[in-house]
C-alpha cells in the first residue's frame, strides 16, 4: 500500500489530519490477496481471536451483536444483513503488517489496531461517530460511505449498537478494490456494502478529555499522601454560608495540589501505554535462573497485545508499558527501542549480557513470552 504518489506525507498532515476527509484511489496492488475471507472465517470460528458479528434486520428494525467463536455456516447465508468483524490482524497478517509501513510516519504511540469486516450486500453497522483517526482499505467488494462533517451527537436509545438518531450525509464515494478513505475523528460515517466485501480499518486513538482527566484524577490521588488541611484563620461568622474568600481559598489550595506537570506526565503514559487485556501470568514465573537457562533454548517474543511509550519528562525519558512507568537505565531504554521495532512474531535476542536483567523484568510482567506460553 502506497497512499502518497500523489499527495505527500506533508501535504496530507497540513490539510487533512484531523481536519477532513480524503479518499486515495488505487493505492493497493493485488487488493483481493491481502486477506480473503475463508482466513476471516477460520479466525471468527477459533476463540483466540477477538471477534463480532453485528446483524441487522430491517423488517424489525432489529440489531444484533454477538462475540465469537462462531460456527462457519453462519456465514453462508448471503442475503441476510450481517458484518463479521475481527480485531488485531496487525498481529497475524503479514500482508497487513506491509500495508501499515505506509503510515510509519504518523506517531505509533496512538496507533490502536486494523479490524477487518467482512459484509453481505448492503449490509452496515449504522451511521456513528468515532474518536478515531481511520484509514479504510477496500480489497474486495465495494463500499459506499456517507459522510457528515457536522453530525448531532445524539443516538438510538435502546441498541445494542451506537446508530445516529440524525444523520444527513454531505459526501458520499464509492471505495473499490485497491481504493482507501481516510475519515478524521468526529466525522459522522455510514459504510454500506454493495456486494460481498471485505475493508480494513486502520485505527489511530485520539486524546479524550474525559479519560485524560480521569487517569490524571486517579493518578493523583494514588500518589497523594499529605495529611495537611485547610485551616480557617480567623473566620467570620456567616451562618450557613461558605464565605467567598473561604470557597477562593479552597479553589486556589485545590489548583496547587494538582498543578503537578510531573504527575500529569505520568498519568499521560499510563493511559498511552494502556493494554488491550491486563497482565494476568496464570503459569508460575521462572526465577531468573531458569529463565537464563530456558532463554537459551527457547524463542523469547513480545507479548501480541503489549503497549508501549515513552515520555519527554523534564528532559528525562521515562519508558511506560502496559500502563507502568519501567525503571530504566540508558542502555536499557536503548535496548527497548530495538525490540519495540519488532513484530510479535520475531524471536528477540540479547546484545550483552548487561541485559539479562532488564529483559527478566519484563518477562516477570507478562510483557516478554516463550513461544510455549
Amino acid at each position: 500500500m502506497n497512499l502518497f504518489t500523489k499527495l505527500s506525507e506533508e501535504e496530507f498532515l497540513e490539510n487533512y489530519w484531523e481536519q477532513r476527509p480524503h479518499v486515495f484511489r488505487n493505492v493497493i496492488s493485488s487488493p483481493q490477496e491481502i486477506v480473503n475471507p475463508e482466513h476471516l472465517i477460520a479466525m471468527a470460528e477459533d476463540d483466540y481471536y477477538e471477534t463480532r458479528l453485528i446483524t441487522h434486520n430491517k423488517k424489525r428494525s432489529n440489531w444484533e451483536i454477538s462475540d465469537g467463536p462462531f460456527e462457519a455456516q453462519r456465514f453462508a447465508d448471503h442475503d441476510a444483513l450481517w458484518t463479521l468483524a475481527v480485531h488485531n490482524l496487525d498481529l497475524y497478517s503479514e500482508e497487513i503488517i506491509e500495508c501499515k509501513e505506509s503510515l510509519n510516519f504518523l506517531p505509533k504511540w496512538p496507533f490502536d489496531d486494523v479490524m477487518g469486516t467482512y459484509s453481505t450486500p448492503n449490509a452496515s453497522v449504522g451511521a456513528h461517530i468515532d474518536n478515531y483517526n481511520v484509514f479504510i482499505m477496500q480489497t474486495i467488494g465495494s463500499r459506499k460511505w456517507q459522510l457528515q462533517t457536522n453530525p448531532s451527537h445524539e443516538y438510538i436509545e435502546n441498541l445494542p449498537v451506537r446508530v445516529l438518531k440524525q444523520f444527513e450525509p454531505d459526501q458520499e464515494y464509492i471505495l473499490n478494490p485497491g481504493d482507501v478513505i481516510y475519515i478524521p475523528p468526529h466525522i459522522a460515517h455510514h459504510g454500506i456494502s454493495q456486494s460481498l466485501s471485505i475493508s480494513f480499518s486502520f485505527g489511530y486513538k485520539s486524546i479524550e478529555d474525559k479519560k485524560l482527566l480521569d487517569q490524571y484524577a486517579l493518578t493523583l490521588l494514588n500518589e497523594f499522601e499529605s495529611e495537611t488541611f485547610y485551616r480557617f484563620n480567623s473566620p467570620e461568622n456567616s451562618g450557613f454560608t461558605i464565605s467567598e474568600k473561604i470557597s477562593d481559598d479552597l479553589y486556589t489550595r485545590l489548583q496547587n495540589l494538582i498543578l503537578n506537570k510531573e504527575l500529569f506526565k505520568k498519568s499521560l503514559g499510563q493511559m498511552a501505554s494502556e493494554s488491550k487485556r491486563p497482565n494476568v501470568l496464570e503459569d508460575e514465573i521462572l526465577t531468573p535462573e531458569q529463565f537464563c537457562t530456558q532463554f537459551k533454548t527457547e524463542p523469547l517474543y513480545k507479548d501480541e497485545f503489549v503497549r508501549y511509550c515513552k515520555v519527554d519528562v523534564d528532559g528525562e525519558i521515562k519508558l511506560f508499558i502496559n500502563s507502568k512507568e519501567q525503571d530504566c537505565k540508558p542502555f536499557e531504554l536503548e535496548y527497548f527501542q530495538s525490540i519495540a521495532d519488532l513484530n510479535c512474531q520475531e524471536e528477540i535476542n540479547f546484545k550483552t549480557e548487561k541485559l539479562v536483567p532488564f529483559l527478566y523484568k519484563l518477562y516477570a510482567q507478562g510483557i516478554l513470552i516463550f513461544a510455549a506460553d
